[in-house]
């Protein structure tokens, strides 16, 4: 038979603190047996999400070369910190740098990051989601405006020429039509300079 624990002892085994130990009983994540008592096998069980504090906790247990079972490459289904930028530094997808120039990016970065939030509180900057608006109803506008055109001139030319109204505004609702789709078919660009 298993070792039987009391809730504070299943949670200093589990180095949480009680009152989660007894929110998961309530939740239904963690069931008494009908002795009051908590079965020893669930500890480390997924019963609970890891906190930055479990997570660190395994991160130092993993350098400091400690054996836990509760905490090694995974802390339920999640990656441990450490295991993850281990992974990534092994993959190559990152530069190692000295102190010194490690400092140098970071300032770097964190200047043009405080440039970027001055430009935007200066409305210097403009959101792309607000320029693509602005755009798509300037756009609309004027694609209105055209479609409009051959009924507003179409008699006037009409007149002038001394021709059928109905001939003249037909052929140029079918130019107008023909131009706006060749126009629709390109799209805006937002990226790059040029």
């Amino acid at each position: 038979m298993s070792e039987r624990l009391n809730v504070s002892e299943f949670a200093r085994r589990e180095g949480c603190d009680e009152k989660q130990v007894r929110r998961a009983i309530t939740k239904g994540l963690l069931r008494k047996d009908t002795d009051g008592l908590l079965d020893a096998t669930l500890i480390g069980s997924n019963w609970r999400k890891p906190n930055r504090r479990t997570l660190a906790k395994g991160a130092n247990n993993q350098r400091t070369g400690e054996n836990n079972p509760t905490l090694s490459e995974t802390v339920g289904d999640v990656e441990t910190g450490a295991f993850v930028a281990r992974r990534f530094v092994d993959s190559g997808g990152v530069e190692l740098l000295d102190y010194k120039a490690a400092l140098a990016k970071k300032e770097t970065y964190l200047a043009l990051l405080r440039q970027l939030e001055y430009e935007q509180k200066a409305d210097a900057l403009i959101e792309m989601s607000v320029a693509k608006e602005v755009v798509f109803e300037l756009c609309r506008e004027q694609r209105d405006a055209w479609l409009a055109w051959p009924s507003r001139v179409g008699p006037l030319i009409a007149a002038d020429l001394g021709v059928d109204v109905d001939l003249i505004t037909t052929r140029l609702s079918e130019y107008v039509y023909r131009q706006l789709a060749e126009l629709g078919e390109s799209e805006a660009s937002f990226i790059g300079g040029s």
